[in-house]
């Protein structure tokens, strides 16, 4: 592949800390003993190599390696660690035979400069983390990580993002490197949901050389002895998987009652003086960081988004995939980066399109049912407000403002509340912001708009309407491609289902007892329309049908349309009336059944 100078920069800088962190000279010093081992004027030329200008000759990135792994000996790195890093190093300068460099490597070269003590490795207990053996890319991220670990010297660090993004592989890989500089490190693991009492015996047992047994009988009090240990030594602390804990159902980023002391803990890490890090991995971003966060405070956060095509494809390298680039950056864009969610998905392609990208990206499917496991497990932790809204976002297909979402949503909530209910989402890495609005990733909205189709679905069959009344199966405002886009991924696959449940014939005059009953409720909501739009989409007949005294929202206006005068708290932008009975219905009719009862009209 070409050359990709910024990768190369970004691992540059990543293999320089690493050398730092395990006992090396600084960053500067380093420079300057590479740019003297290379023969150049001292170390511009390294630097300038970390912001990605171009290695002008091969030969000097053979050196830049081999100067690399004598000062990781020199520092106490074992050389043969540095061997997969040094490779990705090569290949990254677009080197011809990397492999023909790295077996000179095995051999210690004549040492540079007199050898240095290392620091004595601390203790570590890794406990259930994951094998990073096979970690490729995110070279910017780790440097970040590294900075915050041993730079910035945070006491409380959170990594957090979609699942599957690769939170826990970049927290171990990060702090693999860093380990050396703590008295101790120990990885835990929260998934199964352990009691805090639990975790902090097991803390306390590892820091203190399991010499401390004599614990405080309550939570506080353990809470304390551990800050003790905090503030004595230098400990790395990292909770995996800490969503695992916290309260599904409601605003993201706060603990289950009976997890409420994890919160406790979290705070007096946050906000106690101590010289320790706790490391946080979650799905979920902790409501209160936002208020702990900054360099000053030691607190600091990395939200994971997705990686760069050729990540992808390094990660994928084995899965017999085919396509041109811009069939990559399709697929990798489709999935916002996920790797997991990448990886889920290569076998069926293999597997269904012998492996071409370019066939399976012209369907319209790309949820398969591994993914959807994935995201089904974000979903259900929803409060029914973000439910809500993520629907919204799924029906129109496009970013929408705070206004327009407090301006539509059913039931109406205050714009303070629905702020709450964005910010709890964006805290859940289900929905992304830009300066036009809040959107669903590309995978999420697919993912949205069919568990939206299969609930509407069930909704209708059994006559019990929720969501068909609360939310619109289209926008006749919109644009054109995106209203075609609702036809197509929305009322087209609602009908469907409804076909194999009903008889067609029978379709008609069950969507019209939905809007009978619906009369009776006197609740203003979509319905109407949604039933309309639905008979319209099948081209049923609708002669005969009362729609009387109902509100009919969202539906396209068209030749010999009747209009009413708006009324209800929408906004005129979303009244659109007409077009209904043009196959069937005589205008008197339609006037006399249809408009002539309009009420709350949106």
């Amino acid at each position: 592949m070409p050359a990709d100078w910024k990768r190369f920069g970004n691992l540059l800088t990543n293999l320089l800390w690493q050398i730092k962190d395990a006992g090396g000279p600084a960053i500067e010093d380093l420079q300057e003993i590479i740019g003297q081992t290379l023969g150049k004027r001292g170390g511009a030329s390294i630097a300038k190599w970390r912001q990605g200008q171009p290695v002008a000759r091969q030969q000097d990135v053979e050196g830049l390696v081999q100067a690399l792994a004598d000062l990781a000996q020199d520092a106490g790195l074992a050389r043969e660690s540095l061997r997969p890093d040094l490779r990705t190093l090569l290949t990254l300068a677009d080197h011809s035979h990397p492999d023909l460099v790295l077996p000179a490597l095995a051999q210690p070269a004549p040492a540079q400069q007199p050898p240095r003590s290392a620091k004595p490795a601390g203790r570590t207990d890794w406990g259930r983390s994951s094998d990073v053996a096979r970690f490729v890319g995110r070279e910017l991220e780790l440097v970040q990580l590294r900075r915050i670990l041993q730079t910035d010297r945070s006491r409380l660090c959170g990594v957090f993002g979609l699942g599957g993004v690769g939170k826990t592989f970049l927290t171990k890989k990060a702090t693999l490197g860093v380990a050396p500089l703590f008295d101790a490190t120990q990885w835990v693991l929260l998934q199964d949901g352990p009691p805090l009492d639990e975790v902090l015996t097991k803390c306390i047992h590892f820091l203190s050389d399991y010499r401390d047994t004599d614990l405080p009988a309550t939570t506080a009090g353990r809470i304390d002895r551990l800050l003790t240990y905090f503030r004595q030594q230098r400990c790395l602390l990292i909770f995996d998987k800490l969503e695992a804990v916290m309260r599904p159902g409601k605003p993201a980023g706060y603990f289950r009652d009976v997890y409420a002391a994890y919160g406790d803990l979290v705070q007096a890490v946050a906000e106690t003086e101590h010289q320790s890090c706790l490391i946080v991995v979650s799905r979920e971003k902790l409501r209160d960081m936002a208020r702990w966060e900054s360099p000053s405070a030691r607190v600091e956060s990395l939200s994971l988004k997705g990686i760069s095509v050729a990540d992808a494809q390094d990660i994928l390298k084995g899965s017999q995939l085919i396509g041109s680039d811009a069939d990559w950056e399709a697929l990798v864009r489709h999935y916002a980066g996920n790797p997991l969610m990448l990886q889920l998905t290569a076998a069926p392609i293999r597997d269904l399109y012998a492996g071409r990208l370019g066939h399976f990206l012209t369907g319209d499917r790309f949820a398969f049912e591994d993914v959807n496991d994935l995201l089904d497990q974000h979903v259900v932790r929803l409060s029914a407000s973000e439910q809500d809204v993520i629907h919204w976002l799924a029906l129109e297909r496009t970013a929408l403002s705070l206004d327009y979402l407090a301006d539509h949503l059913l039931p109406h909530q205050p714009i303070n509340d629905v702020w709450t209910t964005l910010s709890s989402l964006l805290r859940r890495h289900l929905v992304e912001k830009d300066a036009a609005g809040f959107f669903l990733q590309d995978i999420v909205l697919e993912y949205v708009t069919d568990r939206l189709v299969r609930t509407l679905g069930d909704e209708i069959v059994k006559g019990q309407v929720d969501y068909f009344r609360r939310l619109p199966l289209l926008n006749p405002t919109a644009r054109e491609y995106k209203r075609l886009g609702q036809e197509r991924f929305m009322a087209a696959p609602l009908a469907d289902r409804l076909r194999h449940a009903w008889p067609q014939r029978g379709m008609a005059q069950r969507l019209v007892d939905l809007v009978t009953m619906e009369r009776g409720t006197g609740l203003p909501g979509y319905t109407a329309g949604n039933s309309l739009n639905l008979l319209r989409h099948i081209g049923d007949d609708l002669t005969g049908a009362d729609f009387s005294q109902v509100s009919i929202w969202r539906l396209p206006a068209g030749r010999g349309s009747a209009r009413g005068q708006p009324g209800g708290r929408r906004p005129a932008r979303d009244r659109v009336y007409g077009g209904l009975f043009q196959r069937g219905c005589s205008r008197a009719q339609s006037r006399r059944r249809v408009v002539g009862g309009w009420r709350g009209q949106r």
